[in-house]
């Protein structure tokens, strides 16, 4: 039966069948699971950049206070109090 100009469709003839459901629902879950990979990769390299921030603050904390130790930064050693003997990250004496 064809239509003629100004015949209404009938909506159910519009539905997608069992099988391009299931189709379109495979899809969108691969879809999901690459938004899902990306999302927890772009976390780990976060996670990795910030342990090595990290490092490197302590890296640079040790160095000062080898540095002070070492008698040099106008006669500032060490701080008392602090663990270890580290100096507080502002670089001012405790009080």
């Amino acid at each position: 039966m064809s239509r003629t100009q100004g015949e209404e469709t009938d909506p159910v003839d519009d539905l997608p069948s069992d099988a391009q459901l299931r189709i379109e629902q495979s899809a969108l879950v691969a879809r999901l699971e690459v938004l899902f990979h990306g999302i927890q990769t772009t976390l780990f390299a976060q996670e990795m950049a910030a342990q090595q921030q990290l490092h490197s603050i302590v890296d640079v904390w040790a160095a000062t206070n080898r540095y002070r130790a070492a008698g040099n930064g106008q006669d500032l050693g060490p701080v008392s109090g602090m663990p270890d003997g580290q100096v507080p990250p502002d670089g001012q004496p405790a009080r």
